[in-house]
């Protein structure tokens, strides 16, 4: 034994041995990073323009990436949502009225006109006749009421509040648009526009 202290172990150090080297970097990734959405960094990675996504969603503040331009448009899904909603509520109070009416019977007449038609359509129902249903029919038209308002509402909602995104400008998109439109001598409906 040498003059050297032992090591816990058993291995005595050796005199004059470097450390060896640190590693120059980390080891690479396991698997490559997902593809950008971002057109602008697909460009600079080589790819191709019918690769970069058609519509992009548009936050306020952000500058338009290049080859997009910014588009204002309804929101569709509510439109829908909303004139179904009203739509089946509503003919199902004018269905109500056209067969109540030709019964015989007068004190449906106001289902006919939309939203407040049921709520004007209960003190005439139950003062007509004197009725007792148990609250039933009361019931009923209000639910009708509010399934109406509540259609109304949406369809008005997303005819008003359009959606903003980013469209590619090499594409020729179909748009479709439904609008409000005068209908008839001072009428108002909702109309259909589009290009393809």
């Amino acid at each position: 034994m040498s003059g050297e202290p032992a090591v816990p172990g058993g291995e005595a150090p050796t005199s004059g041995a470097a450390d060896p080297p640190p590693p120059a970097a980390y080891p690479p990734p396991y698997g490559a990073p997902p593809a950008s959405q971002d057109p602008a960094l697909m460009r600079m990675q080589g790819g191709e323009a019918g690769s970069w996504p058609e519509r992009l969603p548009y936050k306020k503040g952000t500058a338009i990436p290049p080859g997009y331009t910014l588009k204002t448009r309804t929101r569709l899904g509510l439109v829908i949502a909303g004139a179904v909603t009203f739509g089946t509520a509503y003919a199902a109070s004018v269905a109500t009225a056209v067969v109540g009416t030709a019964q015989g019977s007068t004190e449906l007449i106001p289902l006919l006109v939309p939203v407040v038609g049921p709520m004007i359509t209960i003190p005439t129902y139950y003062l007509a006749e004197s009725r007792d249903d148990g609250g039933t029919a009361v019931g009923v038209l209000m639910l009708d009421a509010l399934v109406q308002s509540g259609g109304l509402v949406l369809l008005m909602a997303g005819l008003r509040f359009k959606k903003k995104e980013l469209v590619r400008k090499d594409v020729g998109l179909s748009h479709v648009e439904v609008t409000p439109m005068p209908m008839g001598v001072g009428g108002l409906g909702l109309g259909v526009m589009g290009s393809m």
